[in-house]
């Protein structure tokens, strides 16, 4: 049985999602310390990599949701943790390490991630590897054990905030490993759907502020702004929340 197993759904309008996904896989690949991880791909739609000839595939014929087919992937998965990423993610150099030695170090590690650069946007943790592991969180590429499940009430959107907002209420923590650097595109698939994912994130913003909306952990500020600067932690908790916008105003955000 493989310590990790990546879970990566797949869905695949177009021909550069294609190919995203291509340079997706071998960076895990190319930039594993230990090749040995299990691959486990969930293609929804197409049958691109039904063929990919590493890993295990499972394929859905018509569309689901993000969670669920997520969620199916890591029940079909052996791996003793599961790691969380989207064909967007390009990994660094030896990631599975970087994710694995937050829980190996602290006893409340219930997530560990790495550092990452993004195209026009400020460094998530460093640019460049440091030794340095710090409490910090980035959703689209992370690894947690292997009986955790995205919440399927959600669609897609906020069910990722909502796992570590349920994590923390357990008395755990995420970590962020600077010893490895991902590069993230944001280039989601569900963008390229008639209403760009619009009405699921919607929803998926309704469900997480219903059920966590002024909630004291620094957590839930640093999920709503980023971070939170000592002494000024009351800026995110007493901001009004996406969910009380105008209706047309927040379908623009999200668009």
């Amino acid at each position: 049985m493989s310590k990790i197993s990546v879970v990566l759904p797949l869905l695949l309008p177009d021909r550069l999602s294609v190919e995203m996904t291509r340079f997706c896989l071998a960076c895990l690949y190319e930039n594993a310390a230990d090749k040995e991880f299990e691959l486990m791909i969930v293609e929804t739609g197409s049958r691109h990599f039904e063929e990919y000839g590493r890993g295990r595939y499972l394929h859905f014929p018509d569309k689901r949701t993000y969670v669920r087919d997520w969620n199916a992937g890591a029940d079909a998965a052996s791996g003793e943790f599961l790691v969380h990423i989207g064909n967007d993610v390009f990994v660094g150099d030896s990631w599975d390490k970087a994710l694995l030695e937050p829980f190996e170090r602290f006893k409340d590690c219930g997530v560990s991630t790495t550092s990452c650069v993004e195209p026009g946007a400020p460094p998530i943790g460093h640019e460049r590897e440091v030794d340095l592991i710090v409490e910090g969180v980035f959703t689209p590429l992370m690894m947690f054990c292997k009986e955790w499940r995205f919440d399927e009430e959600y669609e897609g959107g906020y069910s990722d905030n909502d796992l570590i907002m349920r994590m923390y209420s357990q008395g755990l923590r995420s970590y962020r490993n600077y010893a490895s650097v991902a590069t993230h595109l944001r280039m989601v698939t569900f963008r390229k759907l008639p209403d760009k994912g619009a009405g699921q994130l919607l929803r998926g913003e309704d469900t997480f502020y219903r059920r966590w909306r002024g909630n004291p952990m620094h957590i839930y500020s640093m999920l709503r702004m980023g971070r939170v600067e000592y002494g000024r932690e009351h800026l995110a908790a007493a901001s009004p929340t996406p969910d009380m916008e105008p209706a047309e105003q927040r379908r623009q955000r999200v668009s």
